[in-house]
């Protein structure tokens, strides 16, 4: 076996990561990947059983990219707390893989999905798309709500030109679709291109649509190809 390649742990330094390189292919640029809250932890395993780390091993062929995939340490912060150390791990991904600094993407679930908002949106020169999964711009646990609207305003002002697609669950009961709903509004008001896919019936559970069943990956691989 191969042991550059398939899923490489990196030592934890206060945030765990993990690289994914496919085994049978040059990887078609990078994805930056932001897991939800059942994954906090720093056992750099938990991160890897939900979302896309799930689609790498059930359809590699599928995802022909560099994932990194960090995981958050605690529940009640949101990943822009965290946003030195996300950065410092995908610029060591990319140096140390010898990967194309140029072509990179951010995903990411519920949490995650918040955390692809925020920093996709504060690092925007870095990402060639952004993909919130049942995701929210306010961090209900750290920001009052009276920012709300402030924050959907920054987000999408900063991400208006950027390929932006937003997933969610029609009927998700734990992060509500209007979270995703109010974005992909503000983004259209700023003449984005955005695209918003709701997924009637389903409840919190939308990635397995996203990553497993949409044509993410290929639209991933047409974004990161250019």
């Amino acid at each position: 076996m191969n042991d550059t390649t398939g899923f490489l742990f990196r030592k934890p330094e206060g945030v765990p990561c993990t690289v994914y390189l496919p085994r049978d292919s040059e990887p078609n640029g990078t994805i930056l990947f932001l897991h939800g809250r059942g994954e906090c932890g720093t056992d750099s395993t938990r991160s890897l059983l939900v979302g896309l780390p799930r689609w790498l091993m059930l359809e590699p062929h599928r995802w022909p990219f560099a994932v990194v995939i960090p995981q958050k340490p605690e529940e009640l912060l949101p990943w822009h707390h965290y946003e030195k150390a996300v950065m410092t791990h995908l610029d060591a991904a990319i140096s140390d893989h010898n990967l194309d600094d140029n072509c990179v993407a951010i995903t990411g679930l519920s949490q995650g999905g918040n955390g692809a908002m925020r920093i996709g949106a504060a690092f925007a020169d870095r990402f060639r798309a952004v993909v919130p999964v049942c995701g929210f711009p306010r961090f209900f646990h750290t920001e009052p709500e009276s920012e709300d609207a402030a924050i959907v305003a920054e987000v999408a002002d900063t991400l208006a030109d950027s390929p932006v697609r937003i997933y969610h669950g029609e009927a998700d009961d734990v992060i509500l679709p209007e979270e995703s709903i109010k974005l992909h509004k503000a983004l259209q008001e700023r003449g984005s291109s955005a695209v918003l896919e709701l997924y009637p019936g389903v409840n919190h559970n939308s990635w397995d649509k996203a990553y497993g069943e949409s044509d993410l990956a290929e639209w991933f691989a047409e974004i990161l190809a250019r």
